[in-house]
């Protein structure tokens, strides 16, 4: 079986969404993290604002860049495609590129 979302639908498989300083929680299928998708048109500003809500519900921010994808395969997470994969936490921003394998993220349910 496989299961996939783009944009918003990326958005309900995480725990919860944060959009317009407002939260909703979700399917949480990939419990603990919250998707920003068209990551690469977020201006430092909306970075900062996202960054310190989630921050703040100690969850795992996911930014994800148009054209590409985060894919759960084989017992471990890895990006795909031309843009980044973005796992933001309070502490740190960690960015992967196209076929590299992401450490620390949640099993999906």
């Amino acid at each position: 079986m496989a299961l996939g979302g783009s944009s918003a639908g990326a958005m309900v498989l995480c725990q919860a969404i944060f959009v317009q300083n407002r939260w909703n929680e979700e399917l949480g299928l990939v419990p603990g993290t919250v998707v920003r998708p068209h990551f690469n048109r977020l201006d430092d500003s909306g970075l900062e604002k996202a960054r310190s809500a989630i921050a703040e519900r100690g969850m795992i921010g996911l930014g994800i860049d148009e054209h590409t994808a985060l894919i759960w395969s084989g017992g471990a997470w890895r990006s795909a495609g031309p843009g980044r994969i973005v796992i933001f936490t309070a502490k740190d921003m960690t960015t992967y590129r196209d076929g590299e394998t992401i450490a620390g993220l949640p099993t999906p349910s």
